[in-house]
C-alpha cells in the first residue's frame, strides 16, 4: 500500500492520497456495512520510506476500526461528491477477496499474493483510459520503487527515483539533443529574412487549410513591425500579443522581433476573455 502511494505521488505530483482496499475475507456469508474501505495519506516527500510504512500501516489500522462507518455518508460528506473516493484500489489476495472491489470497479488494482516466501504482483487496468504500453511502464516503475526501498528503507520519498537508467538517459539526452548550426552573430529574424531570399515560395506556415509562404509570412511580419515603430514602440518595451495558437500569433511575434523589441509576451486569448480581473491587472501592468 505503501510503494502504491509513492508510485502515485511520482506519477501525479499529489500529496493528498486516497487508496482503496476490500475488508478481510469472510469465513462465512455474514451481513456487514462496506466490503471496501478508504485508506487516505498526505505524503511528505522529505519524509524517509520507513516513517512512511508507519504513517500507512495507521491509516489502515484505523480504517479497519471503523470499517463499519457507512460509506455512503463518507460519499455524501465529500465536497466532490460527483467524483468517485478512489480510483485505484490495493488488495493483499491471500487476506482479501477480489470480488468485494467489484461494486465500485477502480481504474487500477495493484492485487499481490505471497506464495514460498515470494511477493507476486498482478496489476489490472482499465483499457478505455489506459494503454497496455503505458502499464507496462508502470510495473517497470513499480519494480524500480520496491528495489530501491528494499535496498535503503530509510531512503527519503524525494530521492525514490523509478525511471531506469534508459529512460533517463533518453529524458536527459536523446531529447534535448536538439544542436543545430547557426551563425550566432545573426539575429533569429535575419536568419528568417535568409530563408525568405532562398525559399519564397515555399511553405512556412500550415494551420487547418491556411497556407502561409515565407514571403506572405515576412511581408505581414514587416507590416507589424512598422505598425509598432509607428506607435512609438521603443527597444526594451514589452508587447503583449492576445491571440489563440493560429499564424497571426507568429506573424505578431516575428513583427515583435522585426520591431527591436526584445520582450515578446504571448497570451492566450481565453486569458482575457474568462479571466477579467487577471487581464485588467496585467494590462495596467503592460501599460
Amino acid at each position: 500500500m505503501a510503494a502504491v502511494k509513492c508510485l502515485h505521488y511520482k506519477y501525479t505530483g499529489s500529496k493528498d492520497t486516497a487508496i482503496g482496499t476490500s475488508v478481510y475475507k469472510q469465513q462465512e456469508e455474514a451481513d456487514y456495512v462496506n466490503n471496501i474501505l478508504l485508506i487516505r495519506d498526505s505524503i511528505d516527500e522529505g519524509t524517509s520510506f520507513k516513517d512512511m510504512l508507519l504513517l500507512v500501516r495507521e491509516s489502515v489500522n484505523k480504517a479497519y476500526e471503523n470499517a463499519n462507518y457507512p460509506l455512503e455518508y463518507l460519499w455524501n460528506d465529500s465536497k466532490e461528491n460527483a467524483r468517485r473516493l478512489f480510483d485505484s484500489a490495493v488488495i493483499l489476495l491471500n487476506i482479501h477477496d477480489r470480488s468485494y472491489l467489484d461494486s465500485v470497479m477502480p481504474s487500477l488494482i495493484f492485487s499481490f499474493i505471497e506464495a514460498d516466501g515470494v511477493i507476486k504482483g498482478h496489476l489490472e487496468y482499465n483499457t478505455k483510459l489506459y494503454r497496455s504500453s503505458t502499464m507496462q511502464n508502470m510495473i517497470a516503475h513499480m519494480k524500480n520503487l520496491l528495489k530501491l526501498i528494499s535496498e535503503d528503507i530509510n531512503i527519503k520519498i524525494s530521492d525514490t527515483d523509478i525511471l531506469s537508467p534508459e529512460e533517463i538517459n533518453k529524458i536527459l539526452f536523446e531529447f534535448n539533443d536538439t544542436d543545430a548550426n547557426y551563425q550566432k552573430d545573426m539575429t533569429i529574424h535575419r536568419m528568417f529574412e535568409e530563408q525568405v531570399e532562398k525559399t519564397p515560395d515555399n511553405i512556412a506556415i500550415s494551420f487547418g487549410d491556411r497556407n502561409i509562404t515565407y514571403k506572405e509570412l515576412n511581408q505581414k511580419s514587416n507590416q507589424v513591425a512598422r505598425l509598432l515603430q509607428e506607435k512609438g514602440i521603443l527597444r526594451n518595451s514589452i508587447v503583449a500579443i492576445v491571440l489563440e495558437r493560429s499564424p497571426e500569433m507568429i506573424i505578431g511575434a516575428l513583427g515583435v522581433l522585426k520591431a527591436g523589441v526584445h520582450t515578446c509576451l504571448l497570451i492566450p486569448h481565453i486569458l482575457k476573455r474568462e479571466s477579467g480581473i487577471l487581464w485588467k491587472i496585467l494590462k495596467q501592468r503592460l501599460c
